[in-house]
């Protein structure tokens, strides 16, 4: 995404309150991802005259059902406020882990070897991209070598009920990512974990097999992934040998810095839609913009030729398993 588009959505205040861009009790909640398209199945409607009708399709279906479930709804609902508060006053991810990365960062001495950036699903893009960019200005600094990898999870897009313009969007972006990076003889692998459970332990062996010392990646703030980070970086630590950094690229104002007078997350927009106008307007830095990441050597597609020859690969092998049923129906939407 351009840097300059992607600067105009962060600044909209609207789009902080509508996409989980706000304070704790908000955005730490797992909610399916704003360009989802969640498909909500026709309630059985009763008709006024025709009660036995009624009956008997309530008795096909099964008593007590409104409506055939989807697949999605069983294996993930909908959190409430609640559930949002049970978990912020009991075990808040995201401060955990933003205190433990602030520790981590500050005592952790390690020679830098190759460096690592880990794409999210949110951040595919080159330009206007913090973490990457500082893993491109750590490279300069160190004279080493950087390389870029990206997570897929099939089990992700199943539980989210990503839509698949939402899949089709993610998939396009990786390959243009890939293209754009090659040109500057940075490689882009595709990881793929066919179990939630595997992401930590599928980073690791990257991390391992190709000499890294440094792990850049920008925060996903879903509960679940505040988690696998979490469980990431227990496995770094206990490296002794490794460094972990995460940065805030997803909004223009950190989650949770924004509160009410009691020190509560804002419920209602105007307040919050004040407040953040009165922040960004003092703190003009806040729309600052991060570069594009300096290429590497030349010499690095000789080194790691293999690595260049198995992205293409990686990206082929992908499941896509949520895309359209047809090209025709795939052009109409991409045509919209």
């Amino acid at each position: 995404m351009p840097a300059r588009l992607k600067l105009v959505v962060r600044a909209h205040p609207s789009y902080h309150v509508a996409h989980r861009l706000r304070p704790a009790a908000y955005s730490n909640t797992s909610r399916p991802n704003p360009g989802s398209a969640i498909t909500f199945p026709l309630i059985q409607q009763r008709p006024l005259s025709h009660t036995n009708h009624y009956n008997a399709t309530k008795r096909k279906m099964g008593e007590g059902k409104k409506h055939e479930r989807s697949l999605s709804s069983d294996l993930f609902k909908h959190p409430s406020m609640k559930r949002a508060k049970e978990v912020d006053a009991r075990d808040n991810p995201f401060k955990k882990l933003a205190e433990r990365i602030e520790a981590h960062t500050s005592s952790s001495k390690v020679k830098p070897r190759n460096v690592l950036h880990w794409f999210r699903s949110k951040d595919l893009r080159a330009e206007d991209n913090r973490a990457l960019y500082v893993a491109s200005q750590h490279v300069r600094e160190a004279g080493s070598t950087l390389l870029t990898c990206f997570l897929y999870s099939p089990e992700d897009l199943q539980c989210r009920g990503t839509s698949p313009a939402r899949s089709d969007f993610m998939f396009e972006r990786i390959r243009l990512v890939q293209e754009q990076l090659e040109g500057l003889n940075i490689p882009l692998l595709i990881l793929t974990a066919e179990e939630r459970g595997q992401k930590g332990k599928m980073i690791m062996n990257f991390i391992k097999e190709h000499d890294i010392s440094h792990v850049y990646a920008n925060y996903e703030y879903e509960v679940d992934k505040l988690r696998r980070d979490l469980d990431l970086l227990d496995r770094i630590e206990a490296d002794r040998n490794l460094y972990f950094k995460s940065h805030h690229d997803q909004t223009v104002v950190v989650p949770g810095t924004l509160l009410t007078g009691s020190g509560g997350p804002h419920k209602v927009l105007t307040p919050y839609h004040k407040s953040w106008l009165s922040m960004v307007s003092e703190d003009l830095s806040l729309f600052d913009t991060a570069g594009v990441p300096e290429a590497n050597d030349k010499a690095v597609r000789k080194t790691l030729q293999q690595l260049f020859d198995s992205q293409k690969k990686s990206f082929s092998s992908l499941h896509m398993n949520k895309l359209f049923p047809s090209d025709e129906d795939r052009y109409r939407i991409r045509g919209l």
